[in-house]
Order: structure tokens, then C-alpha cells, then sequence
């Protein structure tokens, strides 16, 4: 900027943008999301999770609860950032419901939250097509 009288002085400006905003979490998956109900075995769970931010961001298991707690430790044990394994115990008379929260978190701290579920069958020992699910030692 020059006013004609002194010395020409020169003006910058720059604009730094600040992110504010969590990633956006357009999907959260259980795999499997069903699963017959087994005596105490546990059943490797893995969550998938689709989101977007503007920058760098990872996701991670927060919690898990259980519809009906047994009160058998561990119930479950969260095995990587997006895994677990889930107890495949359920009552004769209802479903076992294990709830997963996922949060997805950037650099700044920006956070949110998405929720899955995992159903663990009431006792049938079979799955809705007829197999059997959950793990156990083959010879």
C-alpha cells in the first residue's frame, strides 16, 4: 500500500483455517452381527467403519455393554482398535445384545461416535440358516 508520500510498505495476509468439525461417520458394521449362542465360548468380532474428515483420523472401540450381563469376567476383550471377542452366552427365553461404540477422532481432537450391535441367538445353538457358528477345536 503506498499513500504517494513515503516509502512504499507492503501488506500480507494470510488466512489459516482451523478444523473444527469431527469426521463424519457414514457407516459402523459388525461382522458378524448374529451369532448362535454357544456355552461360554468367545466369537472374534470386527468392526467396520466408514467415515470422512479433512484430515488424518482413526477410529477405535470406546465401549461395550451387554443386555444381559452374566457377571462371568471377562465378557468380552476388545483385541485391536476395531476387534473383540464377544462371550456367545445366551438365555433359552432372549437375544444377548452387545452394544459397541466406536469413536472416530482426529489430530485436533475432534471426535464422534457411531453405535453397532451384535446379537448373540437365544439358545437354538444354530444360526437363522441352519449352521452352526462360534469356535471351537476341530481334529
Amino acid at each position: 500500500m503506498w499513500d504517494g508520500k513515503e516509502d512504499g510498505v507492503a501488506c500480507t495476509a494470510g488466512v489459516t483455517g482451523v478444523d473444527t468439525k469431527a469426521p463424519r461417520i457414514d457407516d459402523g458394521k459388525a461382522d458378524p452381527t448374529k451369532i448362535s449362542s454357544a456355552q461360554n465360548q468367545f466369537v472374534p468380532v470386527k468392526i467396520t467403519v466408514k467415515a470422512t474428515d479433512c484430515s488424518a483420523f482413526t477410529c477405535r472401540i470406546i465401549s461395550v455393554t451387554s443386555s444381559d450381563p452374566l457377571g462371568i469376567t471377562p465378557d468380552w476383550i476388545v483385541t485391536g482398535d476395531l476387534t473383540l471377542s464377544v462371550r456367545t452366552q445366551a438365555t433359552d427365553k432372549k437375544d444377548r445384545i452387545y452394544t459397541i461404540t466406536v469413536e472416530c477422532r482426529d489430530a485436533l481432537g475432534n471426535a464422534s461416535q457411531e453405535t453397532v450391535t451384535v446379537t448373540i441367538k437365544k439358545g437354538s445353538g444354530h444360526d437363522d440358516d441352519g449352521s452352526h457358528s462360534g469356535s471351537g477345536s476341530g481334529s
